[in-house]
């Protein structure tokens, strides 16, 4: 018998009995975790050396959209292309051109001969790689985690990118007041440290079942069982107003801090302790992700960031700003760890691909308009202003969302799945 075959796989991907599961569980957190921090040290980076490159405020908004609107064209073809191929090789291609695309930004910023044109396109190909690596991961945790383990390991990897997020922002501004070129290089860093952890990743990626659809037929997949899950759906469409408004919302709190005279390394700081809240909530996710109403936490995302954004059109500290900002975010990873959990444990092996991308696609479906529009408001009137539009378009959410008796009705993770086990099971034997 092939060694492949050696380990029983049970029906939801997970290889039964494997040995190096929490071995390559591990590996896989680890450099998941390090990229996130990297891509948190050059994420401040951006809209800074875009503005510092061409004194424009729109500009800044246009690297964020250009990356974004990438993402999304590329999102859904991904999603099909990782139902293919072996998944740790995916990663393993897109962490070494990361590194390379990375590495050449800062070379070019040493040598004084980096373009804005060249910014946006190293931008565009982050993003695009970046469509590859996440479902991989994604689908890479169900082979090496138990069914009954799938929410502790998602919201492992929700601490896991808040802590970076964390991290990076304040490192990315000292770094950048120190080279423009720094950020970058320890984003390339990074993927190099992220490329040696799943290089020694044991267990088989492959995917268990091809899929005999049309290419039309894998593009859209992700998309129709989505459709058929009325939950999924509806926590997907309000996480895309959600993630949008977020989006413009932390270029207005960079702007806004700038306005007042705050420093890069203060900026930084600034974004470190709305995340410092995340990265909280990521902590507190495991237990909260299974709190018999579900609801109050997501719904409540909604209702506490429209009470704060307006106070922060009257903030000028950067730090009260940052805290502010981070009283939204703090009910963010329990949401997305019920969202993912969800489409983690209940999606195919042999659709994760085109499943976790096309929920992607859906939650950003209008996060690419969100800088530019974002910058095109702070240019023409002022941050201040910018801040109280987004706390009003974020109370239209919250009233549309809690008028919705899905969203107010939202069962816990115990009472979701043994209702989804026979559609489980006879999507599994389809596929």
């Amino acid at each position: 018998m092939r060694a492949a075959e050696s380990a029983r796989t049970t029906s939801d991907g997970y290889a039964a009995g494997a040995p190096s599961g929490e071995h390559d569980y591990a590996l896989i957190w680890s450099g998941g975790s390090v990229s996130v921090l990297g891509s948190q040290v050059s994420g401040i980076a951006y809209p800074l050396l875009a503005s510092a490159l061409t004194g424009s405020a729109t500009d800044a908004g246009l690297v964020g959209t250009v990356a974004l609107a990438s993402q999304m064209l590329f999102r859904l073809p991904a999603g099909a292309l990782i139902d293919r191929w072996d998944r740790r090789k995916a990663m393993l291609a897109t962490d070494a051109l990361r590194c390379a695309v990375l590495g050449a930004v800062a070379a070019c910023l040493v040598v004084g001969v980096l373009r804005f044109s060249y910014l946006l396109v190293a931008a565009s190909v982050t993003g695009l790689t970046g469509e590859v690596f996440r479902p991989a991961s994604t689908a890479a945790v169900r082979k090496v985690v138990p069914p009954e383990k799938v929410p502790q390991a998602v919201a492992r990897f929700e601490a896991g990118s808040y802590g970076g997020a964390v991290a990076g922002p304040p490192l990315g501004g000292i770094l950048f007041s120190l080279g423009r070129g720094l950020p970058f290089a320890a984003d390339a860093l990074s993927y190099a440290c992220s490329f040696a952890c799943t290089w020694f990743v044991r267990s088989p990626m492959g995917v268990e079942a091809t899929t005999t659809e049309n290419v039309y037929g894998q593009l859209t997949g992700g998309l129709r069982w989505i459709w058929r899950h009325r939950l999924v759906r509806s926590l997907l469409v309000s996480a895309s107003a959600v993630s949008a408004i977020y989006t413009a919302l932390t270029l207005a709190a960079i702007v806004a801090a700038k306005d007042h005279g705050a420093a890069s390394a203060q900026v930084g700081l600034m974004l470190s302790i709305a995340s410092g809240a995340g990265f909280l909530g990521a902590l507190l996710a495991t237990r909260l992700s299974g709190h018999p109403k579900p609801s109050l936490i997501v719904l409540g995302i909604f209702w506490v960031t429209a009470a704060v954004v307006p106070l922060m059109a009257l903030e000028q500290d950067p730090y009260v700003l940052g805290a502010l900002l981070g009283a939204g975010i703090l009910l963010a990873p329990t949401a997305n760890t019920i969202l993912v959990t969800y489409q983690v444990t209940l999606t195919p092996d042999a659709i994760q691909g085109q499943v976790s991308n096309a929920a992607y696609f859906v939650a950003g479906a209008v996060s690419p308009l969100a800088p530019l529009a974002a910058g095109l408001l702070l240019s023409h009137i002022g941050s201040a202003q910018t801040l109280l539009v987004l706390g009003l378009a974020m109370a239209l959410v919250a009233l549309v969302a809690t008028g919705s008796r899905t969203m107010r009705c939202i069962p816990n993770f115990r009472q979701l799945v043994p209702a989804s086990q026979p559609d489980l099971k006879a999507q599994n034997a389809q596929s």
